[in-house]
């Protein structure tokens, strides 16, 4: 995510004038130094600390950088909750060894995981989780293509008949 808005911002320098963007503070002397591109990177990463999105959960993470750039949407709830399960599951394998800890349980009760229990990701749950990711890709992928006025959804197309 943090690409996509690092080439918007190189791209479209206008974007930085939104009041988000007025609030950054940033050091003249690192900043000079790079190259066009460091420099928008230098403040997407100053935009994640001003935000805090680096501390929300969920899509809430990527919406709020979103927003600064007036690419947020609605996302489906069915989204939202498989990428927010997917972050929290993957913090306790990351974290906590894999094993069922307090956080995980209560802010996913419907994964009737017991405390210190093995996480397992079967094969279901990681296609869900694979549909949830792309789904939203794509979703932000729309949003790029409707800034430019560039219908990006498939549309249905009927096939020629058959000669």
């Amino acid at each position: 995510m943090k690409d996509l808005l690092v080439r918007l911002l190189a791209h479209e320098r206008k974007t930085l004038e939104h009041a988000v963007f007025q609030r950054i503070s940033i050091k003249l002397s690192e900043y000079y130094k790079l190259n066009r591109i460091e420099q928008m990177a230098y403040l997407v990463e100053m935009l994640e600390k001003d935000t805090s999105s680096a501390l929300k959960q969920g899509i809430n993470r990527f919406e709020t950088l979103l927003d600064a750039v007036g690419l947020s949407g609605k996302v489906p709830e069915d989204t939202s909750r498989a990428i927010f399960e997917l972050q929290q599951v993957r913090n306790v394998i990351a974290h906590r060894n894999g094993r069922c800890d307090k956080r995980l349980r209560s802010q996913c009760p419907w994964l009737r995981l017991k405390l210190g229990q093995k996480v397992e990701i079967r094969a279901r749950q990681l296609a869900v989780y694979h549909t949830a990711a792309s789904d939203y890709a794509l979703e932000v992928l729309y949003r790029v293509g409707d800034r430019y006025n560039c219908d990006l959804r498939a549309t249905k197309k009927t096939a020629p008949p058959p000669t």
